[in-house]
């Protein structure tokens, strides 16, 4: 079994070289010698996918935009990308501790699926994202009856399990999607635990009127297509 560790990136150039040192640390100490990271650059503006191209080797790859086209587009990129079996999504602002992350991928190929769930974030993140993500969460698993404790997460997937397209939902809003799709197609998922690094970037672009809107907007439609039981919805 294999896996691909996609690194979104846009404009993080205080935060990329930390990220890839520690994903790739924790991955040569693990027991997965058949992995790939995969540095995707949204365009970003400032150095950041300079600083990414010195970590270049056998293991580390990057594919850069541009110009900013969103998560969207980096998660079908990704997906359309890689030959790996699994497939996870980081956050380039080294937002997770790596000292217990090798746990996370430990007997993962007996799962179709690991969600990962933020333990200290209420300690980590501003409180009202803490707030907006554990609401998201909560109104998921009660309207669509899953059990995903941490929606917005990292996850990690099968890739032959993932959605190529994001159809109906916008934005941050996709990963409603790419979850929801996920838990119609198995059961032979878990819950693992991620820690936030401690004094992580309080920051966050995810209380703008635009993503509250995508998210929103998203988890309408897909209230929509679950009612009509459309495409694995």
């Amino acid at each position: 079994m294999s896996i691909s560790i996609c690194i979104v990136a846009y404009n993080e150039e205080k935060n990329i070289s930390k990220a890839i040192t520690n994903l790739n640390n924790v991955m040569k100490k693990s027991k997965i010698k058949d992995y790939e990271i995969m540095i995707y650059d949204d365009g970003s503006t400032d150095k950041t996918n300079k600083i990414a191209k010195k970590f270049l080797n056998s293991k580390i790859f990057l594919i850069s935009n541009k110009r900013k086209q969103g998560w969207i587009n980096m998660y079908e990129k990704a997906v359309k990308n890689t030959s790996k079996d699994y497939l996870i999504f980081f956050p380039a602002d080294n937002a997770f501790s790596s000292k217990k992350l090798g746990k996370f991928f430990k007997n993962y190929n007996k799962y179709d699926c690991i969600f990962g769930q933020r333990m200290n974030y209420y300690d980590e993140l501003p409180y009202s994202r803490a707030v907006l993500s554990k609401m998201l969460s909560y109104f998921m698993n009660f309207f669509l009856y899953t059990n995903v404790k941490d929606v917005h997460s990292s996850h990690l997937y099968k890739k032959k399990n993932l959605r190529k397209k994001i159809e109906f939902t916008k934005g941050n809003g996709c990963w409603l999607e790419v979850v929801l799709n996920i838990t119609k197609k198995t059961n032979k998922y878990t819950t693992r635990e991620l820690y936030l690094t401690k004094g992580h970037s309080k920051n966050s672009s995810l209380m703008s009127f635009k993503n509250l809107f995508n998210i929103t907007y998203s988890f309408i439609i897909i209230i929509i297509l679950r009612i009509f039981h459309f495409k694995n919805f």
